[in-house]
């Protein structure tokens, strides 16, 4: 923000529409990433999984606008820093935010739980025990966190980083 040759008056403006419009509602990549998800489940096409990268990468950017949006009017003493806010695997919440996101994750590991009869069982293959873990990079959409045995950690926490929630 501070590279571009604005005002601080219209900077602050925009940094506060930009955060006023993403809490009215879920912004449109996300809805849009998860529409092709479920279509590209039920009709594969290399043109809906080449939508679902564009709104990966759609999504990514517009978080980080609402990151640097957000980082900028807390340096300038225009906003309170919040926590970042981590829902439990396995909640409703936690399904609410993954549905939102991924569709097809979401009815899986719902199936999973359902087969296993039980929440705590691991997000990916219902093994047991399980921990519950944190993304240490927050993912642009999602719950960013997830409920993993042993071996899924393993292999998962290889290309990403998380800890214990």
């Amino acid at each position: 923000m501070e590279g571009y040759e604005s005002s601080a008056e219209h900077k602050q403006r925009y940094c506060e529409e930009l955060l006023a419009s993403e809490k009215l509602g879920q912004n449109r990549f996300v809805l849009n990433h998860a529409g092709y998800v479920t279509v590209n489940a039920l009709h594969p096409r290399q043109y809906f999984a080449l939508k679902i990268k564009l709104y990966e990468l759609l999504t990514q950017l517009h978080d980080r606008r609402i990151r640097a949006a957000t980082t900028w009017l807390e340096r300038k003493g225009l906003l309170k820093p919040e926590p970042r806010t981590l829902l439990r695997p396995h909640t409703p919440e936690w399904f609410a935010s993954l549905r939102e996101w991924d569709p097809k994750q979401a009815a899986m590991t719902e199936a999973v739980i359902r087969v296993a009869g039980s929440l705590d069982v691991c997000t990916v293959c219902a093994d047991e025990p399980v921990c519950d873990y944190v993304l240490l990079s927050v993912p642009p959409a999602g719950p960013g966190t997830c409920r993993l045995c042993g071996d899924c950690f393993r292999i998962r926490s290889i290309d990403e980083p998380m800890k214990t929630f």
